[in-house]
């Protein structure tokens, strides 16, 4: 089972590592459109304006920067390069490798990469529209409905909307999906994306560090943690509810 991942804003920039290489990367037939938004975002990072267009706040002023110099600056494998409360739980440095090219992890900039794909420090989310190119989720589907494939196998698609969006699975994929839940004051079930982030993490972690087993089986297990009270399986929808 392939392993889908959004991007996090959270990220280590590398300070050493070799120069971005387009070629080398997950499915290098993008190449045109990638540098087509490297040119843009490049152009647009350097305006005045960069922070409006690229939806940040003055604390990621040291990403556009970045942003700037893509392709000079030094790359790190993106399992490597990306935080945040999803990678943290992945715990992607004690998985074997094997597991690492089980993942995919979607992005504003490249559109798809492998876990262990060179990239740089950048900042661009796929809900963002640069100027030359338009909404990037809508320019995404269009090139990646053309070279991604699903695998057979199957998806553990924990990624956001907007990247989901930007490649919607078909109907007729074995794709799971995970929502964690938790109970609010007056005894219902409610949506909480803080925890979602985290499970999502820990359930790849665990399918990955499994593969040989089934999936709905290493999901259900999670009942077990102290920190879990259920798991709900319906169909390819699997729920966890918080303790």
């Amino acid at each position: 089972m392939q392993i889908w991942l959004p991007p996090s804003e959270g990220k280590h920039a590398p300070t050493t590592g070799p120069a971005l290489d387009l070629k080398t990367l997950y499915l290098p037939e993008l190449g045109e459109v990638r540098s087509r938004v490297m040119r843009d975002l490049q152009e647009v990072s350097s305006s005045k304006d960069a922070l409006k267009i690229l939806k940040v706040g003055p604390k990621a002023a040291f990403e556009i920067e970045a942003n700037t110099r893509l392709a000079e600056g030094p790359c790190a494998p993106a399992i490597d390069l990306y935080t945040g409360v999803l990678y943290e739980a992945l715990q992607p440095s004690e998985l074997p490798e094997e597991a690492l090219k089980k993942i995919r992890i979607f992005s504003g900039l490249f559109g798809v990469v492998r876990a262990t794909d060179p990239i740089p420090n950048h900042r661009l989310s796929i809900g963002v529209t640069l100027p030359a190119l338009g909404p990037l989720t809508a320019m995404w589907r269009k090139h990646l409905q053309q070279v991604l494939e699903v695998p057979d196998e199957g998806v553990f698609d924990a990624r956001s909307g907007p990247y989901r969006q930007a490649f919607p699975l078909p109907k007729t994929a074995s794709v799971i999906e995970l929502k964690a839940v938790k109970l609010n004051a007056f005894g219902k079930l409610q949506v909480v994306s803080h925890f979602a982030k985290y499970w999502r993490g820990v359930a790849a972690r665990e399918l990955l560090r499994n593969p040989a087993q089934d999936p709905y089986a290493i999901l259900a297990g999670l009942s077990r943690r102290p920190d879990v009270k259920d798991v709900i399986i319906d169909g390819l929808r699997v729920t966890v509810v918080v303790a």
